[in-house]
């Protein structure tokens, strides 16, 4: 028989190590091999060139369209998302973040990940639906070498989010399992989208 158990370790990340000057021949090769993609900095607005494509092109599920003004949002019955301008945003990673963020809610469309179901604002189900995608969010981030901002709209979840945690234990493998499937989706667009470019040069 087998019985599967949680083993918790502590861990650093690379960068709270020396490991750069020590031995940079390892670091690049511990970065390269884990999906390390930091991106080149242009000042503080720089530019994640495979997911500006993918706008461009419509290579997404669905459309992505930057319009000025205060809000982003994955629309369910235009099968849309809607994102500020870049230049609203006060660095390319809150941009790019909040592109993943919206872009996990429309991996749990009916046709593709079936995830998303009628939810009044502030109810549980909504609530977990946005750590969904908070954590598909930073996972993509930290696949493509960005830093991942929590929302500050994210935090009166919290309590949701742990009252469901308390009822239900299996909570965290739900939410996880949804976090795996969403965000391999979309880092999949992104490599292919990234593939293509290379190709293209």
């Amino acid at each position: 028989n087998v019985y599967p158990s949680t083993v918790v370790y502590n861990v650093f990340n690379i960068d709270q190590t020396n490991m750069k000057e020590a031995r940079p021949e390892i670091y690049e090769k511990i970065i390269l091999e884990n999906g390390g993609k930091k991106q080149e900095h242009k000042g503080e607005m720089f530019h994640f060139d495979a997911m500006d494509r993918m706008m461009e092109e419509n290579r997404w599920i669905c459309p992505i369209k930057q319009l000025h003004g205060d809000s982003a949002f994955y629309s369910i019955s235009k099968k849309l998302i809607v994102l500020p301008e870049f230049s609203q945003f006060k660095d390319g990673e809150s941009f790019y973040g909040t592109a993943f963020h919206e872009m996990a809610h429309s991996t749990g469309a009916e046709e593709h990940l079936n995830r998303l179901k009628p939810a009044a604002f502030g109810s549980a189900e909504y609530a977990q639906e946005e750590l969904v995608a908070e954590l598909t969010s930073a996972m993509v981030c930290q696949y493509c070498g960005m830093d991942k901002y929590i929302k500050e709209d994210s935090a009166p979840y919290l309590k949701s989010w742990l009252s469901s945690l308390q009822k239900d234990a299996q909570y965290i493998k739900t939410i996880l399992l949804d976090v795996k499937r969403a965000s391999a989706m979309i880092t999949k667009a992104i490599e292919e989208c990234t593939s293509q470019a290379a190709v293209a040069a």
